[in-house]
């Protein structure tokens, strides 16, 4: 636009000689005409005449001369004007370069971030594709184990819904005295692993009797009674019942066999009755737990309503120790309760 404007100039310029060249020629061709004319009609020459042709002519150039220096001085200073644009364009031109030169190093240092970031980016979604599938695979584990039921792996409970066989824990009969074809020893581990299935269960669901202990023995399960003094000296009465009786070695020849260590012990009732107490404990911490089963899992009521004295339509305290029949319903439905605590606990388990 610059050179245009200089263009265009140097035409107007040369567009002024021109005009000003016809102005003279003009001013000389009509200075010249009326001279002539003025010989012919007076046939004299005038000098003062021709001066004053002449006087005109340079003061025509001057006046065209002062016009040009005039113009002259008006280009300089836009020359000037122009030149210190100049300079302030080519020093806003070096500011851009160098804001340029910054904004490239700036670029290619979030180039490299985003590159970096990127490669962050993939190994994070690797990560959490492995742990993704690290936590789909404990899922599958936790749902495989939510299906097996430890207490009713460990323990088989089997009972007759007619009450017509013994109940079984383990493949061993429960019965509350020997009979014919049932000795001490099967009573006593029959008794002992319910015993055990007692304190698994207190053991998953944090339950604690204050009043009964449970000890484990190779020969004979016992229940420890801790019943307070009536002096109140600080010191608990310990009544140790056993769930079968204590069995000894006896060696008769080559043979060795296991007999009571006690003569006379016929039943174990009173020990039955104090291993119901301990069940009806361990029912009522079940229904105080405050984290009920999750909703999609219907849990079902236990078989038979459990009470101080009672259990079902039975009431101990009532039973004689001679009714074998009224133990055996007792014992069925212990062992009913027992069986619905192996399938069931697991929901209360912490």
């Amino acid at each position: 636009m610059e050179c245009q404007a200089y263009v265009d100039a140097v035409k107007d310029e040369k567009y002024k000689k021109t005009r000003l060249k016809k102005a003279l020629s003009i001013n000389l061709g009509v200075t010249g005409n009326v001279n002539p004319r003025t010989n012919e009609a007076s046939g004299v020459a005038d000098a003062d005449d021709y001066q004053l042709s002449g006087n005109i002519k340079d003061d025509l150039v001057e006046s065209t001369v002062r016009a040009f220096q005039q113009e002259m001085k008006v280009l300089a200073i836009s020359c000037t004007e122009y030149h210190d644009e100049l300079n302030r364009l080519d020093n806003l031109l070096l500011d851009q370069i160098q804001l340029s030169e910054a904004l490239t190093v700036e670029e290619e240092a979030v180039i490299s971030e985003f590159n970096a970031l990127e490669i962050d980016a993939r190994s994070f979604e690797d990560t959490h594709h492995r742990l993704t599938l690290q936590c789909h695979a404990a899922d599958r584990e936790v749902a495989a184990l939510s299906c097996v039921k430890l207490h009713s792996a460990l323990f088989d409970i089997t009972v007759d819904e007619k009450g017509l066989r013994y109940p079984l824990i383990n493949d061993l009969r429960f019965s509350h005295r020997p009979k014919r074809d049932l000795r001490w020893g099967e009573i006593n581990a029959a008794w002992s692993q319910a015993a055990q299935l007692v304190m698994f269960v207190a053991s998953s669901t944090k339950f604690s009797s204050s009043g009964f202990r449970i000890v484990l023995l190779t020969t004979c399960a016992k229940i420890i009674e801790v019943r307070s003094t009536a002096g109140g000296n600080g010191r608990d009465k310990e009544i140790v019942h056993h769930l079968g009786v204590e069995m000894i070695d006896s060696s008769a020849g080559n043979a060795t066999t296991n007999v009571p260590r006690k003569g006379g012990v016929d039943n174990i009732i009173v020990s039955i009755r104090i291993f119901h107490a301990l069940l009806r404990e361990m029912f009522e911490h079940l229904r105080s737990m405050d984290d009920p089963p999750p909703s999609d899992v219907i849990l079902e009521k236990p078989p038979f309503d459990i009470g101080p004295s009672f259990i079902g339509s039975h009431d101990l305290k009532q039973i004689h120790e001679t009714d074998d029949v009224g133990w055996s319903a007792v014992i069925h439905c212990i062992a009913s309760n027992m069986r619905w605590l192996s399938r069931n606990v697991s929901h209360f388990a912490y």
